[in-house]
């Protein structure tokens, strides 16, 4: 039986190996390689208490925050409209290819569409539920794409701008700034917490805003220790640990590489059109690439930020692709669905 404490002696463990063979995201992908590796064998797993992944997500965001001001909107609006128009056409790409998986599984095309689009897996689950499609399916198609994008996005993207890749570092002292701004943080925190039920990723959006705007207005913010954001990253590996489950990959054996080639396809798609993005505005390809990237937000910035991104971009953008999908793709398929263009049950095998 796993015990708390021997959970996060094997997550430092491995994020301690992947430091030191100085592979792309340690602190994340360490802990989900080695924790993975240990749930295949043993099932059960302790519960990771929400405190501790809420609390990672808002460390997180205010060390977002922190390099955001009143520039970054600036920057990002003449940018909005091309970036909206190659986000439309991966999207439109990626709900072609799960129409065309979702025939060959002899499921309904709303299905592979959900399974296909790159949303957030909770949000494209509930979507499923609402919208009669396969839930199980699209839960199986999100968490492969999630572990093929965490562990492929940073690894091309490190190969391919030899950056030394080791994770966020903070860009000044830790002892800049007032120390009762920590209470600032506290405040932010607790907005994210109000802000969740209406608000995707709410633990990190609000913080990430509340200290960019405490930034515009002069606020001397305490700059966070890397060692707190290198234990936000721990405990984000250990979460994506939580969400991924070895007993529907195992079910799902059947069109287990349908699903990986749709997503690496996706991961290709998302490259193409940040090629594509950087060509028209003329910022560099490494932030343009993971504008669009179909991970989660707080590793594209970890990721843009290794590689000498600009974090402020990566992370306005991320936000408008979650968005987005979010929002727009289940109320696109369900105006679609009151239509009748497309069906949300599951046929028979």
């Amino acid at each position: 039986m796993w015990t708390q404490l021997g959970l996060y002696t094997m997550a430092v463990l491995g994020g301690w190996l992947f430091h030191s063979i100085h592979f792309p995201l340690p602190w994340i992908l360490g802990p989900l390689s080695v924790l993975l590796t240990v749930k295949a064998w043993k099932k059960k797993q302790p519960k990771l208490p929400s405190l501790f992944r809420n609390t990672a997500y808002v460390a997180l965001g205010c060390h977002f925050g922190l390099s955001l001001s009143l520039g970054t909107f600036q920057k990002t609006a003449p940018l909005l409209l091309p970036y909206m128009a190659c986000l439309l056409l991966l999207i439109a790409a990626a709900a072609g290819m799960g129409a065309v998986l979702a025939r060959m599984m002899r499921e309904k095309p709303i299905t592979g569409v959900l399974g296909a689009v790159p949303g957030g897996l909770a949000e494209m689950v509930a979507a499923s539920e609402n919208l009669k499609a396969n839930t199980s399916q699209i839960a199986l198609m999100h968490t492969v794409r999630l572990l093929a994008v965490v562990f492929t996005v940073p690894s091309v993207i490190s190969w391919w701008f030899v950056a030394d890749f080791q994770g966020v570092h903070s860009q000044t002292a830790a002892v800049d700034g007032a120390w009762y701004t920590i209470l600032g943080y506290v405040i932010a925190g607790l907005l994210g917490w109000l802000m969740n039920r209406w608000l995707p990723v709410a633990f990190i959006i609000v913080p990430m805003l509340v200290v960019a705007a405490g930034g515009a207005v002069g606020i001397d913010w305490l700059v966070l220790p890397e060692q707190i954001i290198f234990a936000s990253q721990l405990v984000i590996g250990i979460h994506l640990t939580r969400t991924t489950s070895i007993e529907d990959i195992v079910k799902g054996a059947k069109y287990l590489g349908w699903y990986i080639l749709l997503s690496l396809l996706v991961i290709a798609a998302s490259f193409g059109l940040g090629i594509l993005f950087s060509y028209m505005t003329h910022i560099p390809v490494q932030t343009a690439i993971l504008c669009f990237a179909p991970g989660g937000l707080p590793e594209m910035v970890i990721t843009g930020t290794a590689v000498g991104g600009d974090p402020e971009l990566i992370t306005a953008f991320q936000f408008v692709r979650l968005l987005t999908i979010i929002i727009g793709v289940p109320l696109g398929l369900k105006w679609l669905q009151h239509r009748g263009m497309v069906r949300g049950e599951v046929t028979a095998s």
